[in-house]
């Protein structure tokens, strides 16, 4: 599907534009000991980000990171240097446990969850919560178009949350072969 650019920073909640770019979390942040094959993933995330910046005219960069204490990811640098907000939206670890999903979290990294190298492991009631938090916090920000980057498995999920909220989504995966990769669901 092809969005409109729009020049439009602020909205009253209708018809907001989301530009979803899937990516693998490891190429989100540019290591000093990065290998060279890493180093072009990462310029080409890179690429990516300033190229959807500027042709849907991006305000808003909104990112699942690691939390306030990750280091400064590709995309936050990029609004630095095109003076677009930024805002950081997984939840910490105080949310996650409100929202009763931190031991469940905390699971997806345990060695029961071991994945395949050519797949994700997306765990469906806590990664349904996080999305629609990420979705509450972004909208409550009222800037748009906003570009949200987020590991490959939820960019399908979360544009079908973004469209059920009747908002327009653009699914983008980078790199592109992500698009075809498989998605374990786990409760």
């Amino acid at each position: 599907m092809e969005l409109p650019p729009t020049n439009s920073s602020q909205d009253d909640g209708a018809n907001r534009v989301y530009v979803i770019l899937g990516t693998c979390h490891d190429i989100q942040w540019r290591p000093k000991d990065a290998t060279p094959f890493e180093c072009k993933l990462i310029d080409g995330l890179e690429s990516a980000i300033r190229g959807l910046v500027g042709t849907y005219k991006i305000r808003l960069i909104a990112e699942e990171t690691l939390g306030p204490n990750s280091p400064p990811t590709v995309a936050r640098m990029i609004t630095k240097d095109w003076d677009i907000s930024y805002l950081e939206i997984d939840m910490l670890t105080q949310e996650a446990e409100a929202a009763g999903i931190l031991d469940e979290v905390g699971r997806r990294y345990d060695q029961e969850l071991e994945k395949n190298p050519n797949s994700e492991v997306r765990l469906c009631h806590a990664d349904d919560i996080r999305e629609n938090f990420w979705l509450d916090k972004i909208e409550r920000t009222k800037v748009t178009p906003v570009l949200v980057v987020c590991g490959w498995a939820h960019t399908g999920f979360l544009g079908r949350k973004v469209r059920a909220r009747y908002h327009m989504a653009e699914e983008i995966y980078f790199p592109t072969c992500l698009r075809e990769g498989k998605i374990e669901c786990r409760p």
